[in-house]
């Protein structure tokens, strides 16, 4: 009887860390996708995607939704689903380097030209957000 529950927990914290992969991963899509920077008070909003960085975490978070996806099914090994945190909790500390530099180029235009009107988007915190979700569901993860 215990080996039927310890396969059972196994597969329902599997699954668990399938669910937050997949939900993680759809935040880091979702935050590539929204505005990282506005200016003119909203009018003119910059999206991560439009450069490198923002390109390279929509692809992660695809990768990421994917193996959280296979997770869900029961479908993905041990390597996957720490692979797929792993890849995360890198893009989880290159999200949180570029908050930094975006607050300080935030800083710059508003010295240069208050007319401007520059915000921080909220697409970058959402990355951030999604790929904390996803590292920590390594702890959900029974190792197994």
């Amino acid at each position: 009887m215990t080996a039927v529950r310890t396969v059972l927990e196994d597969t329902a914290s599997q699954r668990a860390a399938g669910a937050m992969q997949l939900a993680g991963g759809a935040l880091m899509i979702a935050g590539a996708l929204l505005p990282w920077l506005t200016l003119l008070a909203g009018l003119q909003a910059y999206r991560g995607i439009l450069g490198w960085n923002g390109r390279g975490v929509l692809v992660a978070g695809a990768i990421v939704a994917l193996g959280g996806a296979a997770s869900l099914v029961g479908r993905a090994g041990l390597l996957v689903r720490r692979g797929v945190s792993l890849l995360a909790a890198v893009v989880a500390g290159s999200g949180i380097v570029l908050v930094g530099r975006l607050i300080s180029t935030w800083h710059d235009l508003v010295a240069r030209d208050a007319m401007m009107v520059a915000r921080p988007g909220v697409g970058l915190p959402v990355v951030v957000v999604g790929a904390i979700v996803v590292a920590a569901a390594i702890f959900v993860d029974g190792g197994r």
